[in-house]
């Protein structure tokens, strides 16, 4: 059956479920498209993407190269509330979080940070003493610290790596909202951040999980962790979930500590250089220091470097989420110059400022306003030089727009209330639900490709066991057939940036043999006479006295009068010089060559595997009749490998091309001219391989041998004269048309 035809039955009875949908190289290449837009705007190469497994505790996470995504984690999941479209603008909002990383943060000084505390047990920039003598001296506290306690090294560097990671995912936000960036992604951030905001707890609530201890470490580990949760909030919507009449709230140990860093936490948004914003974390590390030195003390009593671990989920309500960069960034991240987002130094206010305002007005009411000591937090007096404008984060994000002040400022204002006022932001929902259904139908092709290729693997096996069936020099091996899958997206890349002369050499090759065929084909041509109409007036038709009088001369369309296969020794002595990249070009320019003249081609590469298994390979790299049109990339994958059984593989090969109906069938081998396999070598193999291309000749197979340099002769003795030099590419268009000339009828 046709490969279309059954390709066309597949579809109809193919279903995906959506899980799978949204764990599918598919989707995968639906986001990376949307990336690419931005990308290339700053004229940058989209990052990886890879989806996470099933059960990961992280939400998402980047490398500063790849990003990896968990589209199945339980947070997503009930934010989304089973919608596809939703879930599909969370994960987009996600992802551009992700790039929001690798785009803006400074990957290098951050890790350079992590590594002075691990490794130095010192803070990276230092607090200058005549910056800030209060902060200097409780740096100094750390170090001594640090110093007696080295096993609490790496649970230090990954507290302030937390702490870093809110202040950087707060920048990272508002820097991409004043970014270049629109549309569906600026969308999806929007909604992801109204998602995370929505299950954020307030902190009525994480207030009831304070512990019932009088242990001074596991208040300081709860208090410290409602504080960043707080930070958190603050720091990415400009808002804190809480009651500003409620004393119990407002009385709590752990509002006091977020009050202690809440101006400074607000300026790291001002600082645009990665360096600076470390700056900010150290000053909040340091204020925070007598809870999180408590919290390390009790570690070092027990002997344990166990991490820390918030003990309230974290603000966004994403769980892990919030630590969207690993602990260390990788010792190769690059170095990068951080450019000031555009806009920074608009003097507007948004709405994000003004939300901040109001927090600060209340917390001002609460707690009494402190300009002096605001002034003596920022230790390098950078304040003037970064004193830009907040971002315009949230006039583009409507989850934090509109009713956003009404949330934090208002007296008596609740969570509840903030809860019921927040409004979700417009998404294109139509749009989505689209590029669901076209993710959706891309997976069900692709699963009726993979079906055919099945299919493909089955029919070259039969014709294999036929071929090869009572000959007794091949009687005791294995076949493997390997229909080879799906091109990557990189193989795709490689294709487009080094196969242009080769389309070029294929196109000037179809020119030439199809004016050749055709002309063949023309001077074969029957009349077809007694019609009632045609091209041509039949005078000898009047004598009929029938009314018939015309006649028209029939002629074959080329994709019906030839097949061709090519078939590529795939040995380890194909490895020795140019001629696996030869062989590689020629392949493709002959299978291009085809497609040019709409002539049916397979590409098949043949070996055996050196393990005394006799186990004979065959690789389709390219069929007949396929439908999902990607043959050419996959036959960038031609290799070396281990032996070659070129008599088998003439024999297995040919004998698909026989069953074909085509006229004229080709076959054109591409080998060293040198047969080697287990008890398959020497003079014996030779005279096979000749036996085989002697069949197939009888059976009405054109048969070419194709040689790279010094292997001419050893083709020349197994092909004779019918064999062409593929050394040099630019050739091959002449010396096939010349083949054609010769042996095609």
């Amino acid at each position: 059956m046709n490969a279309i035809k059954r390709f066309k039955d597949k579809l109809k009875n193919i279903s995906i479920p959506m899980d799978e949908v949204f764990t599918s190289p598919c989707l995968l290449s639906y986001l990376r498209t949307l990336l690419s837009v931005p990308c290339s705007r700053i004229k940058v190469s989209v990052p990886g993407l890879a989806f996470l497994r099933k059960g990961d505790d992280s939400i998402a996470y980047t490398d500063h190269s790849k990003i990896f995504l968990n589209p199945c984690h339980k947070a997503v999941e009930e934010w989304c509330e089973s919608d596809r479209a939703k879930k599909l603008s969370v994960l987009i909002g996600i992802l551009l979080h992700e790039y929001g990383h690798i785009r803006f943060t400074d990957a290098e000084a951050h890790l350079k940070a992590v590594n002075a505390i691990e490794q130095k047990g010192e803070l990276f920039p230092k607090v200058r003493e005549d910056a800030n003598p209060e902060l200097y001296e409780t740096q100094r506290d750390v170090e001594i610290f640090l110093e007696e306690h080295k096993e609490t090294r790496p649970t230090c560097a990954n507290i302030w790596h937390d702490l870093w990671n809110c202040l950087e995912d707060g920048y990272i936000e508002e820097a991409l909202y004043l970014s270049d960036i629109s549309g569906i992604l600026i969308d999806g951030l929007n909604f992801a951040r109204y998602c995370q905001r929505k299950h954020t707890q307030p902190l009525s609530e994480m207030l009831k999980r304070a512990p019932e201890t009088e242990d001074p470490a596991e208040l300081a580990s709860f208090n410290y962790s409602v504080a960043r949760n707080l930070i958190l909030s603050y720091v990415k919507y400009g808002t804190i979930k809480c009651d500003f009449d409620n004393d119990d709230e407002m009385n709590s140990e752990a509002m006091n500590w977020f009050n202690t860093v809440r101006k400074d936490v607000a300026r790291s948004l001002k600082k645009w250089r990665g360096t600076d914003r470390l700056d900010a974390t150290n000053v909040v590390f340091l204020k925070l220091w007598p809870l999180i030195s408590l919290y390390l003390e009790k570690k070092a009593s027990e002997a344990s470097s166990a991490e820390y671990s918030p003990e309230v989920s974290d603000s966004d309500g994403s769980g892990s989420s919030s630590s969207s960069i690993p602990h260390a960034a990788p010792p190769s991240a690059p170095k990068k110059t951080i450019s000031k987002p555009e806009g920074m130094d608009d003097s507007e206010k948004t709405e994000a400022d003004k939300c901040r305002d109001d927090v600060d007005e209340k917390m001002d009411d609460a707690f009494g306003s402190d300009d002096d000591s605001d002034e003596s937090s920022d230790e390098t007096k950078d304040s003037a030089e970064d004193s830009g404008k907040d971002s315009d984060a949230d006039k583009d994000d409507s989850s934090d727009s509109g009713d956003e002040s009404s949330v934090s400022g208002e007296s008596g204002s609740s969570s509840e209330k903030d809860e019921t006022t927040t409004e979700e932001p417009d998404i294109d929902l139509e749009a989505l639900e689209r590029a669901m259904e076209s993710v959706h139908k891309e997976m069900v092709t692709e699963a009726a490709e993979d079906a055919v290729n099945e299919d493909i693997e089955s029919e070259i096996a039969e014709d294999t066991a036929k071929a090869l069936k009572g000959c007794s020099m091949h009687k005791d091996i294995a076949k493997r057939i390997i229909r080879i899958g799906r091109p990557s997206p990189a193989m795709k890349e490689l294709y487009a940036k080094t196969c242009g002369e080769t389309e070029t050499i294929a196109k000037t090759m179809a020119r030439k043999i199809a004016k050749e065929l055709k002309k063949k084909q023309s001077d074969e041509r029957l009349p077809l006479t007694g019609l009632i109409s045609g091209t041509k007036f039949d005078a000898t038709r009047l004598v009929n006295n029938d009314y018939r009088y015309f006649k028209k001369n029939e002629m074959p369309a080329i994709d019906k009068s030839m097949a061709l296969c090519i078939l590529v020794d795939e040995s380890g002595s194909m490895g020795f010089g140019p001629r696996m990249a030869s062989a590689r070009s020629a392949a493709l320019a002959l299978y291009l060559f085809a497609r040019e003249c709409n002539i049916p081609c397979a590409v098949v590469g043949h070996s055996e595997q050196f393990d005394g298994a006799k186990a004979m390979e065959l690789r389709s790299y390219a069929d007949y009749d396929n439908p999902d049109k990607d043959d050419k990339y996959r036959i960038l994958n031609l290799q070396r490998r281990e032996n070659n059984r070129d008599g088998a593989a003439i024999l297995s090969c040919g004998q698909r091309l026989i069953s074909r109906q085509e006229r004229t069938k080709m076959m054109i081998v591409i080998s060293d001219g040198a047969p080697l396999a287990e008890a398959y070598s020497g003079p014996s193999a030779r005279n096979d391989t000749k036996a085989s291309v002697a069949t197939l000749r009888k059976n009405g197979v054109i048969v070419f041998g194709a040689a790279i340099g010094d292997d001419k002769e050893d083709v020349h003795q197994i092909y004779g004269n019918g064999f062409i030099d593929i050394t040099n590419l630019s050739t091959m268009p002449e010396q096939l048309l010349q083949l054609v000339k010769r042996f095609v009828r």
